[in-house]
């Protein structure tokens, strides 16, 4: 908490720390303080709401009840004392590679409304832990459990997509 980029208006999540194998990066998730707009939701199951047509989801994931919208996934590199946000608001979920080097990071509104595609497909970025350079790694990928496996060593990503399996090296 008390490094000198952590928000200061952030505070870190009581859950669970994960340290990488290598001894060289503390996961944490870390919470944004609410503001006042985030405690006084308007988002009440019991009342009649209007929803426009043209709406990619019909219920809006950042609402009260969905999840908390200012929760992120960070690292923390104890040797040069830099915190690093692993998700954010253009990419809000994160796989990490089996070495714990880098992620893979993803939104899954970027191909919405699911009627028009028929799954739910996303672009998945490749997030380096130490350099913080992102690329784009797998385009328009279905994002279903067991179509993107990770290798256990962080070399590879293997995915399920046009019929085939496919194998993306990190390197």
């Amino acid at each position: 908490r008390n490094s000198k980029n952590f928000p200061s208006n952030s505070h870190i999540a009581p859950s669970l720390l994960h340290v990488s194998d290598d001894g060289e990066r503390v996961f944490f998730e870390s919470v944004s303080a609410p503001t006042k707009k985030d405690t006084t939701s308007d988002f009440n199951p019991l009342e009649v709401q209007i929803w426009r047509t043209n709406a990619k989801q019909l219920v809006p994931r950042t609402k009260k009840g969905y999840g908390n919208p200012s929760s992120i996934w960070s690292v923390w590199h104890p040797a040069t004392d830099l915190i690093q946000a692993i998700e954010s608001g253009q990419h809000p979920h994160a796989v990490l590679t089996g070495d714990q080097k880098n992620a893979l990071v993803f939104n899954t509104t970027d191909y919405l409304p699911q009627f028009k595609y028929g799954e739910e497909y996303v672009d998945m970025y490749l997030l380096d832990l130490t350099s913080g350079e992102k690329h784009l790694a797998i385009s328009k990928q279905i994002n279903r459990i067991g179509q993107t496996i990770m290798s256990p060593t962080g070399k590879y990503i293997a995915y399920f997509k046009e019929k085939n399996w496919w194998t993306y090296e990190i390197a």
